[in-house]
């Protein structure tokens, strides 16, 4: 199997956040609502413009003034109503147990996705050559991309768990799809572990702070593995073993 460069995950991810920031503008009824509101107002504008040059009327530029304020009022107003009761709307969800999960399923099909795989490709491209300065931003990136992945599975424990990871069910995660991502980053992480072992680069000031920074984020993996083993996902996942750096 051919193993796809790093780069060219870098910009299938560039290609999924362009697509999906246009779709979700396309899509978004507040964006259309706050258009249709300015083009009407700058309608209404344009036309009281013209009929105070015709008339010379100064009450029409009152008119122009208001006009242009409610340009600015109205559509802020909009954006911060829709956005209220979204809040309220989704705090409802939250208290009934019925939260809308197709943000977190996007997240982990495109974010997550395309960071493992990342953080794979780089950790491939690292060379047995200790004196190589390649590698420590290799192994730097690398551990970025997998710190990335399990910030956003914090995300998702809790009360989320259960509703994200649901066996039989196309509309949902499939658990084993959670545990192989799990079981790649723990693979990821121990080889860049043993790597930096072998070649006693630890000690120095770059790889130092990304070790600390990288058992900060392990210790949060594996709190996230307890709450996958307590719940009933129907998947056991062994925890991260902290190798002795």
């Amino acid at each position: 199997m051919k193993n796809i460069n790093f780069t060219d995950w870098h910009d299938l991810w560039l290609k999924k956040d362009v697509e999906g920031i246009s779709k979700k503008i396309s899509n978004s009824p507040i964006f259309n609502i706050i258009i249709l509101v300015d083009i009407v107002i700058a309608i209404f504008t344009l036309a009281f413009g013209l009929i105070s040059i015709i008339r010379s009327d100064e009450k029409y530029i009152i008119i122009i003034y208001i006009l242009l304020g409610l340009s600015i009022i109205l559509p802020i107003l909009i954006y911060f109503s829709v956005y209220l009761y979204k809040r309220h709307k989704a705090s409802d969800k939250v208290k009934k147990g019925k939260m809308d999960v197709k943000y977190y399923i996007d997240i982990f099909d495109n974010k997550i996705g395309n960071c493992i795989m990342m953080a794979n490709s780089l950790c491939l491209n690292i060379s047995t050559d200790n004196k190589n300065e390649e590698n420590h931003y290799l192994i730097c990136e690398t551990s970025y991309y997998i710190n990335k992945c399990i910030k956003e599975f914090v995300k998702m424990g809790g009360i989320m768990l259960e509703q994200i990871f649901v066996k039989n069910d196309n509309t949902k995660i499939a658990p084993h799809r959670l545990l192989l991502v799990i079981n790649l980053i723990k693979t990821i992480r121990n080889e860049i572990n043993d790597f930096i072992n072998k070649h006693n680069i630890k000690n120095t000031d770059i790889i130092s702070h990304i070790i600390d920074e990288n058992k900060n984020e392990d210790i949060k993996l594996n709190d996230f593995i307890t709450e996958i083993n307590q719940s009933n996902i129907g998947i056991t996942c062994l925890h991260l073993k902290f190798s002795e750096m």
